[in-house]
Order: C-alpha cells, then structure tokens, then sequence
C-alpha cells in the first residue's frame, strides 16, 4: 500500500489510544512479569496521518503480551488464536477493544461516504451497502461475546470479525481509495472545463511573440497530462467497487494498484492546474491580448 499523508479524514485516535493504554496496563499486571513487547507489524492505511499513527503502533505493540502468533488490534491479515492459558479477562477486554475499534471505524466510514460530494450515485450505493453490511455484522458479534464468555467463544469471536468482515484491510482503505479517485476525477473534470476557454484565449486574436508561444505549448501540456486521467480513476473505480471483505487475497494488488494509479493520476491533475493558473498570468498580463472579453474571463479564472 503507498502511505500518504492526510489524505482523508480519521477521527478517534486519541480516545483509541487511551482505551489502548488501559489494557496495555491490565496485560502487564495480568502477566505477572515483564511483557514481551514485539515492534506492530500493522502497516495502517494511508488515511491515517502519521502524527497520529505513532500512539495508536506504541499502544498496540504494549497490548502485545501474548506469543508471536497473536495479532495486534488493527491487524485483519488472520484470525486471532490465543493461548490456551490466556488470562479470560484479558481476552475479553481486547475483544471488546478490537470490536469497538472496528464499530467506530465503520461510523466514520459511514459519515465518509454520506459528506463524499464527488461519489456517483452508484459508488456511493455500494459503498453504503458495503459499510452497512459489516457494522450489522460487528454488532452482532458484540453479543455474542457476552461478559464472562470464555477463551473458545472469544477467539470464535475474535476470528469472525476478522475473516467475515475485514474492517481494517479490506473495507477502511477501499472506502478511502474509492472518494479519493472521485475526488480526482471531478478536480480533472474542473479542468478539463475550462479547456475551451483558455483555448479561445489563445487563438481568438492573432497575437505573437514569446509569451503567446510559451502559452501555447503550456495549453498543450495541460491536455496531455489531463487527458487520460478519467481513464486511470476510473479503471481503478470500476475494480475497486467490485471488492468486498472475501476479497482479502485479491485486494491487496486491487488497492495497491489503485492508489499508485490514484497517486500517478494526482500528479497528472497537479501538474495541469500548475499549467491552467501559467496560461492564465501569461495571458492576463499587460499588453498581450486587447479583447477585454478574453482578459476579464482570465482574471475570472484566476479568482
């Protein structure tokens, strides 16, 4: 997965931490002795900024009590399996911890996809059938692991959450990867709009010279790198869109394609919009263009 930071928006960390810190506490006095703490091996999704990553990997390698085998609270690569000798109240509370995580994470998922201006109707239809269907599922699994349950039903648990629903790996980075590509298609779009009058800026007098020269091959630029951006986005929607929790195997080439795709197709639209805002100084300087008609629809563009 490409990490990139401040993509999209996480809510939470800091209560998560906290909660974290709390069973970290409960492991280490549960254990009896000094804790095993191995490095997390749990690579988040790029949606979480790295200011915020750092509490939430320290407060999931400290919960980290039990063999190498046991997975942190963000890890959906494999079913839990905890040891047979595992203290009960400690497996509950991480059950709990990894639940609520997951429930929450789904929330904001939910309030992702509702506030996505950019999202088609059909895009945000699938991403909320999606979202739906696993907090449904999370919440169920809340009740069935009651208070007082014991070792077997909580990895029964545990294992169901991951391997029936794939909040972490699946579904967090697919409902991310998906608004991110809209995102870019309608910045393309906006872009591409304004094509025909930045080119009717440009041939509508017979004017010459350098500067006209450098903005003709500074509009031909922007169409270039613009051009295939529809095709890229929407490519990686179409397979992106078509990916659900049993997808785990595949998805991580789906989604690892998609954002180097996404991440390609944002330079491309950078580096356009740098071309659109050079044409427009160029041609909106003093003494290039007498059509005050063109010059005023530069400078409106420039706004």
């Amino acid at each position: 997965m490409v990490a990139r930071e401040g993509r999209i928006r996480r809510a939470g960390v800091g209560a998560a931490a906290a909660v974290f810190g709390a069973v970290a506490t409960v492991a280490a006095v549960a254990s009896g002795a000094a804790a095993q703490v191995r490095p997390s091996s749990v690579a988040l999704h790029r949606s979480v900024p790295a200011r915020a990553s750092l509490p939430v990997h320290l407060a999931v390698a400290a919960v980290d009590t039990f063999p190498g085998t046991y997975p942190g609270l963000f890890d959906d690569s494999g079913a839990p399996s905890f040891p047979a000798a595992a203290n009960p109240s400690l497996v509950e509370r991480w059950v709990s911890d990894a639940l609520s995580v997951r429930a929450n994470r789904l929330a904001q998922l939910q309030v992702d996809v509702a506030g996505a201006a950019n999202l088609s109707t059909a895009a945000q239809t699938t991403l909320g059938n999606l979202i739906d269907a696993d907090a449904a599922g999370i919440g169920t699994l809340v009740a069935e692991a009651p208070s007082g349950a014991n070792v077997d039903t909580l990895e029964a648990v545990a294992s169901s959450m991951v391997l029936s629903y794939r909040v972490i790996a699946v579904v967090s980075p697919l409902v991310r990867d998906v608004i991110d590509a809209s995102d870019q298609l309608q910045r393309a779009a906006d872009l591409q709009s304004v094509e025909p009058a930045l080119e009717a800026a440009i041939t509508t007098e017979p004017q010459t010279g350098s500067a006209v020269a450098v903005a003709q091959s500074t509009y031909r630029d922007l169409v270039s790198q613009i051009a295939p951006v529809a095709g890229i986005d929407q490519t990686q929607l179409t397979a992106m869109l078509a990916l659900h929790p049993a997808s785990y195997v595949a998805s991580s080439t789906t989604l690892g394609s998609a954002e180097s795709a996404i991440l390609a197709a944002e330079d491309r639209v950078r580096a356009a919009g740098a071309d659109e805002r050079k044409i427009v100084h160029i041609l909106a300087a003093p003494g290039i263009s007498s059509n005050h008609r063109i010059i005023r629809l530069l400078r409106s563009l420039l706004r």
